[in-house]
């Protein structure tokens, strides 16, 4: 019987051991998800608009460049912004 347990740990050692080698695995070797790079393009931008807080990237806000919302975000009309709480204001 205590073979069976011997193995049974046996089994789920090297089952814990290919985990964490996995190739597609996101994580680290220490479990630990690895961030992405930040860019300028991904980098979260906040935004209040009437009240609401919303969150999205650069590149999502300038993905339409006839938008307003694009011409907000790529610097070709003015925006507010809440420096004290770094997140633009459009109301």
């Amino acid at each position: 019987m205590s073979s069976v347990s011997v193995s049974s740990q046996e089994g789920r050692s090297m089952s814990r051991m290919s985990l964490s080698r996995s190739p597609v695995s996101p994580m680290t070797a220490q479990g630990i998800p690895s961030p992405a790079q930040l860019t300028k393009a991904n980098a979260p931008v906040h935004i209040d608009v009437g009240g609401h807080m919303y969150t999205s990237s650069l590149a999502t806000l300038t993905k339409y460049p006839e938008s307003r919302i694009s011409r907000l975000f790529n610097g070709t009309e003015p925006i507010v912004l809440d420096s004290l709480k770094q997140h633009y204001f459009i109301d």
